[in-house]
């Protein structure tokens, strides 16, 4: 990650197409709420941030449903790291409107607290599904 953008690498990768493919759409509406924050049009970025809502709620839900399927050891930790990072996002998603004075570092914190929950909840549970695959194929 950039200081004004999010770079999707293979080590993000969790194994799952589906699910790499979600994180691919919330990294790129990230890096669109910090590209359109920076200028003046912030009501765009106020805009990508409530799509960039429904896309991280869709997400987890999916998440959710293969990992149960996968009977994941630790859900209730997982889902309490997930709830954590959506509140910090609905958070910094409000204080756009309220803040514009500091809507790029708001919108630049937004992307690094995903990034951050990619390198960490993600990755609790990544080597779990690639296992799970491995064993299956």
């Amino acid at each position: 990650m950039t200081a004004d953008s999010i770079t999707w690498d293979d080590g993000m990768s969790v194994g799952d197409p589906g699910l790499d493919r979600d994180h691919r759409r919330i990294i790129a509406a990230l890096n669109t709420i910090v590209a359109l924050a920076g200028t003046d049009r912030r009501k765009e970025a106020i805009d990508e941030a409530v799509h960039l809502s429904v896309l991280i709620g869709a997400h987890v839900e999916r998440e959710r449903a293969l990992l149960r399927r996968a009977a994941y050891p630790d859900m209730e930790g997982l889902e309490r790291k997930q709830q954590d990072s959506l509140d910090r996002i609905h958070e910094l998603s409000k204080l756009l409107i309220t803040d514009p004075e500091h809507a790029l570092f708001i919108a630049q914190t937004m992307a690094h607290a995903f990034a951050d929950y990619l390198a960490g909840a993600e990755v609790d549970f990544s080597g779990y599904l690639q296992a799970l695959q491995g064993a299956e194929g």
